[in-house]
């Protein structure tokens, strides 16, 4: 197969034709600074997971540590780059807490910069090739969501049943590592299709009573690594692999899909530049609950007590999110990430200050009576407006009432904080980066903060080594 065997080229040529063009220089200075901004929060929160029980299981599952020669973040162990692709991405997602392209309702950043990374340090790539291959995985994975974002909302590959982070992010991370590698449009062709034989995963995995979502994302980050070392080695896709009838696109969106928006129109933001920071680590969708939890618990003051029901207006999908003896006393703090019930009550309860931070899900976990009670009286309302909005926004409205049913808060969201509408500044995500990364000295941290904002001066991969 080479571009030139037809007048027009298949769509995933399309794409590969995007991701080995792209160059570092050509960038516009926004979009540098945000793919900067995205490897640091990506930093932050894969070191934050990096000493928890789900690091210690992921290595064990990824074979005997020492036979590799890509870093693991965080920790002393080296591992073969897919391998390593898998665990730096399980990390980074290991809390929901790391960045996310809302229109995908997925999380790009955390696929295409650990399969970026792994293949830049195994060929000692620059620090240029590695940003321009960050910038790629994300282009192509929002393209994707993009082309198969429904006309009355929803994510085609997620109404079908799949995660959009594994099934479109193993894609992503295929586009990351061919451009990592340099490869030619015809080669990265190959390992865009072969990335798209190699997706999946399934959506339910969201509803929090398990704890495979964080390790969908490293699937997706070592099947990409996979896809382009496959394709560098010889192996070819499918002539047709988006659009036949047996193809990407039928198979995970039900065959709904529209091909313009996989050519990036001249001028248009990156994807890069409109991804949303989390400013608390729970489920993107709970964010504007927290937010006003957080907004009526500082109205009220002593008054929270009296609270006797909330009403909370939202996007259907809400339903989804049971059952409700799981989301109102979640046994554990990853369950507690997913549960909405318990994140509104937790801000309420929450001494001091109604700010959930990553302790509040894993060292400083509590899930006691006060809080189980509060969240048993949260009561959603799915909104057919919210319906319509989502996911391009995830907004919600907010009623908290006394026993004798008056209303004694009510507010809504229709941005999150932390979305391009109302971004997150740099200063709050080196902020949140130094509070991931506590177990560090304040010293070493901010050596690395201030590597990872010149890692496009940097001359090759030496600089990952740093964050072991």
């Amino acid at each position: 197969m080479t571009l030139t065997d037809t007048e027009v080229p298949q769509l995933h040529e399309t794409l590969a034709g995007l991701v080995s063009r792209l160059d570092w220089d050509d960038l516009p200075p926004g979009a540098q600074a945000a793919a900067k901004d995205a490897l640091v929060d990506f930093v932050g929160v894969a070191v934050a997971a990096s000493h928890e029980d789900v690091a210690q299981a992921c290595l064990h599952a990824a074979g005997p540590a020492g036979e590799g020669e890509c870093t693991v973040i965080g920790r002393p162990e080296r591992l073969p780059a897919p391998s390593a692709a898998m665990v730096n991405a399980t990390l980074g997602h290991a809390f929901d807490y790391d960045d996310v392209y809302l229109p995908g309702a997925a999380h790009y950043s955390t696929v295409a910069i650990p399969a970026a990374m792994a293949l830049a340090e195994r060929g000692g790539a620059d620090g240029k090739r590695f940003l321009a291959a960050l910038v790629a995985g994300n282009e192509v994975g929002g393209r994707i969501a993009q082309a198969t974002l429904g006309e009355q909302g929803g994510i085609g590959i997620r109404l079908q049943g799949f995660f959009p982070t594994s099934a479109g992010g193993a894609v992503a991370g295929a586009a990351a590592a061919a451009r990592v590698l340099g490869d030619s449009p015809e080669a990265a062709a190959h390992a865009l299709g072969l990335g798209m034989n190699f997706a999946g995963g399934l959506a339910s995995i969201g509803h929090g009573d398990n704890n495979s979502k964080c390790l969908l994302a490293g699937w997706a980050a070592q099947a990409g690594v996979q896809a382009a070392l496959c394709a560098r080695a010889g192996f070819t896709c499918q002539r047709d692999v988006m659009e036949s009838p047996r193809g990407y696109f039928n198979a995970l969106a039900a065959g709904k899909f529209r091909d313009a928006p996989l050519a990036r129109p001249a001028g248009a933001p990156w994807v890069v530049e409109e991804l949303s920071y989390k400013r608390y680590p729970v489920e993107y969708v709970i964010h504007p609950l927290v937010e006003l939890a957080i907004r009526a618990r500082e109205a009220l003051g002593p008054r929270a007590d009296a609270i006797a029901s909330i009403e909370v207006g939202c996007y259907s999908g809400y339903a989804l999110f049971g059952p409700p003896a799981l989301k109102n006393a979640p046994p554990d703090g990853y369950a507690a990430v997913f549960s909405a019930p318990y994140c509104i009550a937790r801000a309420f309860t929450r001494p001091d200050s109604g700010h959930l931070t990553l302790s509040d899900f894993t060292d400083a976990y509590v899930c006691d009576a006060a809080t189980t009670a509060l969240a048993s009286r949260v009561r959603f309302v799915p909104d057919p407006a919210y319906d319509r909005d989502f996911p391009l926004r995830v907004g919600a409205r907010f009623k908290a009432c006394a026993a004798d049913g008056s209303v004694l808060f009510e507010d809504a969201v229709a941005h999150p904080y932390g979305t391009p509408e109302r971004p997150m500044s740099r200063e709050e995500l080196v902020e949140k980066f130094h509070h991931n990364c506590r177990a560090w000295p304040a010293a070493r941290r901010a050596q690395v903060l201030e590597m990872l904002y010149r890692t496009d001066e940097a001359p090759d991969a030496g600089w990952i080594s740093a964050l072991r």
